[in-house]
């Protein structure tokens, strides 16, 4: 594990060069052998400590573009925003001055932050500031970060403006429970009222009151709801957002930004479609942000569809949409959902791989396969969802539509 010692220890000659002849090694060579070499050359304390850490670069590279010059502990790596949550997250106080950053960890958002102007970051945790700090001068940005030890619970603000990501972790495990968040909550509800502006970073699974002037925004990126923010203040629009983050490409650090919001509580209400979805038509299905975000209702207005059942977070469309908020699907069967029917379908046709989808489906889609006895050459993708308390079967056009 990544301590002290070892943080300090990769910052020094030795240590630059231990990581240097790890990096160098084939990544695909077993980790015995690696062993062996790194502590010819090195101390065994200093050897592991290069290969933890050069193990944890790889790893980061889907986060950050200079993974490799960056310095990380393992739990900091998984809660850290990664570059282009990041980017996102310093646009939303791009006309604010200075900004604080409250458990700032390795300092993914303080790069992006920094980038913006003015910021400072707090941790209490002294390992990942050492790790912080290097990572501000990868970047470039230490010249506009101050990083201070410091109990973000009593923190020194001369800022008017905060972004905060508390640790979602108790007693050593996930939590859902926005109380058991450090800080928790009402922290930060509190803090709202002395600032000009205040984004607080949370996991899109927990479940939260309706707090009064806030906004609570969901957020995707690659189709994967990745957070939840909770705002207040002038950046904040009041309601519910779905922010839909879009590479320029795939694996692409460059993003487009396209937002749908709802004032008040609950969704609008849509049709729902008073037959299963017929040849032709399109079926859409919403980001999970939108989702989250309980804005169906919203998206349906949006695009002309209706819902293919009032629980399931389907759409139906009779032409095709192009939207930043779904994806659309031609349709090409449907029909009740019947073991042996479908298992029978799908021989007559040949289909030898099978992709299943679901939402409110008991089966998972491994099991679905298992019963489906696939034999054939050719391929096809089904959706097994409910219409009230039937089950059914979309199949899905293979023409990429």
């Amino acid at each position: 594990m990544i301590g002290l010692q070892e943080m300090r220890s990769l910052q020094s000659e030795e240590g630059l060069k231990a990581l240097a002849a790890m990096a160098a090694l084939p990544q695909e060579l077993e980790i015995h052998k690696a062993i062996s070499l790194m502590r010819k050359q090195f101390t065994p304390d200093l050897a592991g400590a290069a290969i933890e850490m050069t193990a944890l670069r790889r790893r980061a590279r889907a986060k950050f573009v200079r993974a490799d010059e960056m310095l990380f502990t393992a739990e900091a790596l998984e809660q850290s925003s990664g570059e282009v949550l990041a980017r996102y997250h310093a646009r939303r106080f791009a006309d604010s001055g200075t900004v604080g950053d409250l458990c700032c960890g390795i300092g993914g958002d303080l790069i992006g932050l920094a980038g913006r102007g003015p910021a400072y970051g707090l941790d209490r945790d002294i390992v990942r500031l050492i790790g912080c700090r290097h990572n501000l001068e990868v970047y470039g940005e230490d010249a506009d970060a101050f990083v201070a030890l410091a109990d973000v619970m009593e923190p020194p603000l001369y800022v008017r403006s905060v972004f905060a990501d508390p640790s979602r972790r108790s007693a050593g495990r996930r939590t859902r429970l926005a109380d058991e968040y450090s800080p928790p909550l009402p922290f930060f509800e509190n803090m709202a009222k002395h600032l000009d502006s205040l984004w607080v970073k949370a996991s899109p699974a927990t479940e939260f009151p309706i707090l009064p002037g806030c906004e609570r925004e969901l957020v995707s990126l690659d189709r994967v709801c990745r957070e939840m923010a909770l705002v207040w203040g002038d950046i904040a629009q009041p309601g519910r957002t779905a922010t839909v983050l879009r590479r320029a490409a795939p694996g692409s650090w460059d993003i487009s930004i396209h937002k749908l919001h709802a004032d008040g509580v609950e969704d609008v209400s849509a049709p729902v479609l008073d037959h299963l979805p017929a040849q032709g038509t399109f079926l859409i299905e919403p980001d999970p942000a939108i989702v989250r975000a309980r804005l169906i209702g919203v998206l349906a207005e949006e695009i002309g569809g209706v819902l293919v059942s009032q629980e399931i977070a389907y759409l139906s469309c009779d032409s095709q949409v192009v939207t930043p908020f779904g994806k659309a699907h031609r349709v090409e069967d449907s029909f009740p959902y019947n073991e042996r029917e479908l298992r029978i379908w799908l021989a007559a046709r040949g289909v030898g791989h099978l992709i299943v989808k679901k939402r409110g489906f008991p089966l998972s889609p491994e099991d679905v396969c298992a019963r489906m006895k696939l034999k054939g050459l050719e391929s096809a993708t089904i959706i097994l969802t409910r219409r009230g308390d039937r089950h059914i079967v979309i199949v899905l056009s293979s023409d990429g539509s």
